[in-house]
């Protein structure tokens, strides 16, 4: 048998509404959870990556069995920066390994991750204007801390409004690195 008339196919102007209805709110609700989501994995990637390179620096004086030091930014310019130096024993100086930042993707201006409190102390003596008088962290052949501090932690800290704002990381006199 035959039809007699067109059948009607699609949407309704009133049912497109209510499915943009629902995505907005959807919208509305889980992007402020990403960009928190976001910002937090941001500073767990930096702590991440510093507490890789502490220990790929304490590995690096074991095996090749002279002194490496990592030093960190304490100015308001370097707070967002560390290096990793190694003794040349031929010419009795520190020669730089790596600089790094703790979030390379961004400006000066726009970086939210940095350092706020160093539990160790400068182990090189400033020679005059514009030598090195950051914090450091020596370690020996042994993978041993050189003169470990009373107080051996470094505290990275974000302004940004999320859940866990701060991780501490504790180095031991042996040289072992642990983050809470």
């Amino acid at each position: 048998m035959r039809r007699t008339g067109t059948a009607m196919r699609g949407y309704s102007l009133t049912e497109a509404l209510v499915v943009v209805a629902i995505i907005g709110v959807i919208s509305l609700v889980s992007i402020p959870n990403f960009m928190a989501m976001y910002r937090s994995m941001k500073i767990k990637g930096a702590v991440r990556q510093l507490t890789s390179d502490i220990r790929a620096a304490r590995q690096e004086a074991v095996t090749r069995y002279r002194p490496v030091m990592v030093s960190f930014g304490t100015t308001a310019a370097e707070k967002h920066s560390y290096w990793i130096h190694l003794w040349n024993p031929t010419t009795s100086q520190w020669v730089q390994r790596k600089a790094a930042v703790l979030e390379p993707e961004t400006t000066l201006a726009n970086r939210t991750v940095y350092f706020t409190a160093i539990g160790f102390p400068d182990a090189m003596t400033p020679a005059g204007p514009g030598t090195d008088d950051r914090n450091e962290i020596i370690f020996e052949s042994t993978g041993a801390v050189r003169n470990p501090p009373v107080n051996p932690t470094l505290r990275v800290r974000t302004d940004v409004n999320i859940t866990k704002n701060e991780f501490i990381l504790t180095v031991s006199p042996s040289g072992s690195v642990r983050v809470d």
